[in-house]
């Protein structure tokens, strides 16, 4: 489903562990209230998938706001083969 709204990058920060770096980058997300997003919901926006964290209700004017933070693919094979899945390029 395509979700229409604004995207607004708020940056992103170096998390270093014994496992590997990763960079965070978070976003703020701002769309109607008619789509239900949740949190833990996918969003893909140009070939990047973003996690959603947050979601505060709907304001006055029907506007509702969702934190989102990228994720790197590479450091969850097991969510790179369920999204191939999930969009074709993999069977199980």
């Amino acid at each position: 489903q395509i979700i229409r709204g604004s995207l607004q990058s708020q940056g992103n920060r170096l998390v270093q562990s014994l496992t590997g770096n990763t960079n965070e980058y978070t976003y703020r997300f701002y769309c109607k209230s008619l789509y239900r997003i949740n949190i833990g919901d996918i969003l893909e926006y140009k070939g990047n998938y973003l996690r959603v964290d947050s979601v505060q209700d709907y304001d006055e004017y029907g506007v509702r706001e969702c934190s989102l933070m990228m994720i790197q693919l590479t450091a969850y094979r097991d969510l790179a083969d369920y999204i191939a899945y999930q969009i074709g390029e993999k069977l199980v």
